[in-house]
């Protein structure tokens, strides 16, 4: 839909020069056009193209509005232009179905990584994942070390122990737990034996009266009362 244009206003004989457009809704009360609002209040209709209800004005030579399509300017479409054949590398692809990776490719044929990435690409060949040998990880998780242990002699960090194991569903090897021997405090031990308190303990050895208390409870001695002042 669109406005009548400069041919309607000046030879069709159905344009209403008062009303500013086509006067065929006026005159013939017939819907044709699509009444639209402009910005400043007026009313107007808008007809296809072409107007199907072109006449002629009297004394004005003219033919049908309508489209001339041997006239009308074509529009021409330029033609893509042809991909180039994809050149043959032999060599490039006996690497690849070896199962080397691109990185590995072109350290071969001495060539950028980008420049294997793309002939790959262009030929939608999926990249070679490198698949890393862990069998020295294996053999020290079959002997029985830690992830410590492993991770110092593989010469990687523990966490990467840690991830490897999880992945495999493997448990950890509990090491050989240290014994934690008991500290003995021969000091404390004959103060006790001259009968002092908890607080005269841990004032003598400097430490908390937690502390001795622990140590007592540790080692299955009884407290030591108060003794009271001479009256």
């Amino acid at each position: 839909m669109k406005q009548c244009d400069a041919r309607c206003i000046y030879e069709c004989g159905w344009y209403d020069s008062e009303a500013g457009c086509c006067g065929y809704k006026l005159k013939t009360d017939k819907s044709r056009g699509e009444l639209r609002q402009m910005r400043n209040g007026r009313l107007h209709y808008v007809y296809p193209d072409p107007c199907d209800k072109f006449k002629p004005r009297e004394g004005v030579a003219s033919v049908p509005h309508t489209l001339n399509f041997e006239s009308s300017p074509v529009k021409t479409v330029r033609e893509k232009p042809r991909k180039r054949t994809l050149r043959d590398y032999p060599e490039r692809n006996a690497l690849y179905e070896r199962g080397l990776t691109d990185r590995e490719i072109a350290n071969e044929l001495n060539v950028g990584i980008d420049v294997i990435q793309n002939w790959r690409y262009n030929r939608g060949m999926p990249a070679n994942s490198a698949k890393p040998d862990f069998s020295d990880r294996e053999e020290y998780y079959r002997q029985g070390l830690t992830d410590r242990e492993i991770a110092d002699r593989a010469g990687v960090t523990c966490n990467t122990i840690v991830n490897w194991r999880n992945r495999r569903g493997y448990p950890p090897n509990a090491g050989p737990r240290k014994r934690i021997e008991k500290k003995e405090f021969p000091s404390r031990r004959k103060l006790y034996e001259l009968g002092l308190t908890d607080e005269a303990i841990a004032k003598a050895e400097n430490c908390s009266r937690v502390a001795i208390c622990n140590w007592r409870q540790r080692n299955n001695l009884p407290p030591n009362k108060k003794k009271e002042e001479d009256k």
